[in-house]
């Protein structure tokens, strides 16, 4: 991508990070609609991003600590690229694609849900 767009760094890494934001969303908000009392709505849509915030962190807590006990091969891990910022902008990008996915999915996952509810009723004989 840096010799296609000119850039200084390679971006690949923001888009994993977006993508650890954008395909637990749904999960999460799946998991949240089916197993919780929580309603869809504004509380809804916060706690998935808080959630893909709680995962990013996790992995963030993962990198640092590989990188405190494999000492040498630190900054290859951990893949910063000079950005001493990195941390907090992968963790952006993880809400930015929690963010992208309720808003481009949530109708539709929505719909999904409402199908299957009606799928799985049990079915009474005559």
């Amino acid at each position: 991508m840096e010799r296609i767009f000119g850039f200084t760094r390679n971006h690949y890494d923001r888009i994993g990070h977006f993508a650890q934001g954008f395909v637990p969303a749904i999960i999460a908000r799946e998991i949240l609609i089916r197993r919780s009392p929580l309603q869809r709505g504004k509380w809804l849509f916060f706690i998935v991003l808080c959630v893909c915030l709680a995962i990013s962190a996790c992995y963030e807590f993962i990198e640092w600590w590989s990188a405190v006990i494999g000492d040498s091969a630190a900054d290859a891990f951990l893949g910063t690229q000079g950005d001493p910022f990195d941390t907090q902008a992968d963790m952006f990008m993880a809400l930015i694609g929690a963010f992208a996915a309720q808003l481009l999915l949530a109708r539709v996952h929505d719909r999904q849900i409402a199908k299957t509810a009606t799928l799985s009723r049990p079915i009474t004989r005559l």
